[in-house]
């Protein structure tokens, strides 16, 4: 294996060719059915603090809507993430080696086992490598030294991160380790950097090294959830943010109007009720307390704790919301009913949920 002290070396004969039609649905879907990318480990193990198994499952089957609209922080990180291994290029690559940036030209680089797969945002290779993988696309990789993924955070998401130069230098949180941790495995590289942009500070750079011990335990759980639930006919269990959508396409079509509960179900419709009772009184007393504070602060804008660092009630000038009518502003620029409908879209048809309490 090569090391970045050592500088150049051989490209093995082994090649990982890139599908030049992965891009394209059917093939990504296929791949994702497959096994289970790096970006995905943290979720399949119940580590990442977004993403759930179930999460992972529908989206690879298709189950759950896929996001159509990016939001001006994912932009941005588009563009970040290109400033950050450009800023490694310049200023950490080590001589006698060569950064490929795969950001523009993702390449999925297959591991050991057929369920094992990473993206990297770079490789680091020999010089000598470099132009073979941007000639053909091909990745050796035996010859990758090491892999670059890079991470932004904004200011109020940055726990578990180092950020003092007395921190170590591998101080990320789990679900960014994990991922670092299941790359090494699958390009079979001692050697991972995270580079993060982390709420506005100057770029940081964390260097993980490859830990034998860690993959003993993460891949056969991930290998487990492959067999289980990717290619069996289980289903993880219902948590996460994506299980309202997959209820909603599964039960898209209404078939009769009204059922008597079991005793089983009308255990949840108590339990429902209660809790229901219960939010409904602490929201009308956080709504009369919001109210006392408001009186409180008065001409301020904050009121803070005297006695608890960080305790404090803010009551801040908002600007006006501006709205605009974009139908009225492009039939008074002289589009046609027609032409502001081609450009209208429609969201998937879903379901709503209401809850009534006994009478």
């Amino acid at each position: 294996m090569a090391t970045e002290t050592e500088g150049a070396a051989e490209a093995g004969a082994e090649l990982f060719e890139r599908d030049t039609e992965s891009h394209l649905p059917e093939n990504r879907r296929a791949l994702a059915l497959r096994g289970v990318g790096a970006s995905e480990v943290a979720a399949v193990l119940g580590v990442d603090p977004y993403r759930t198994p179930f999460d992972v499952w529908a989206k690879k089957k298709g189950l759950v809507p896929k996001p159509t609209e990016v939001t001006g922080f994912q932009e941005y990180g588009h563009y970040a993430e290109r400033g950050l291994v450009a800023w490694y290029e310049a200023r950490h690559l080590p001589p006698g080696l060569a950064l490929v940036n795969t950001l523009d030209a993702q390449r999925t680089i297959e591991g050991p086992e057929p369920w094992m797969f990473c993206t990297p945002d770079g490789l680091v290779v020999p010089l000598d490598v470099a132009p073979l993988i941007a000639a053909n696309g091909a990745v050796p990789v035996d010859a990758v030294v090491s892999g670059i993924e890079c991470k932004r955070r904004n200011h109020r998401n940055m726990d578990g991160w180092g950020l003092k130069d007395s921190d170590p230098i591998d101080m990320v949180p789990d679900d960014v380790a994990l991922q670092a941790c299941y790359s090494m495995a699958v390009l079979g590289t001692k050697r991972w950097h995270v580079l993060a942009d982390l709420g506005g500070l100057p770029p940081r750079r964390y260097i993980l090294t490859r830990n034998p011990d860690l993959e003993a335990e993460i891949l056969p759980a991930v290998e487990e959830f492959v067999v289980r639930y990717l290619h069996g006919d289980e289903e993880p269990p219902r948590e996460g943010k994506s299980v309202p959508a997959y209820l909603a396409r599964k039960f898209r079509e209404i078939l009769g109007d009204t059922r008597q509960a079991t005793d089983e179900e009308e255990a949840l419709l108590e339990e429902m009720e209660a809790t229901k009772a219960t939010l409904d009184a602490l929201e009308e007393r956080a709504d009369s307390l919001k109210v006392r504070l408001q009186e409180a602060i008065g001409h301020h804008k904050t009121l803070a704790s005297a006695v608890a660092p960080g305790r404090r009630a803010m009551w801040y000038a908002v600007a006006g919301r501006k709205t605009t009518d974009w139908k009225a502003l492009a039939l008074a620029l002289g589009a046609t009913e027609a032409q502001v409908e081609a450009y209208t879209k429609t969201g998937e048809p879903s379901r709503a949920f209401r809850f009534f309490p006994a009478k």
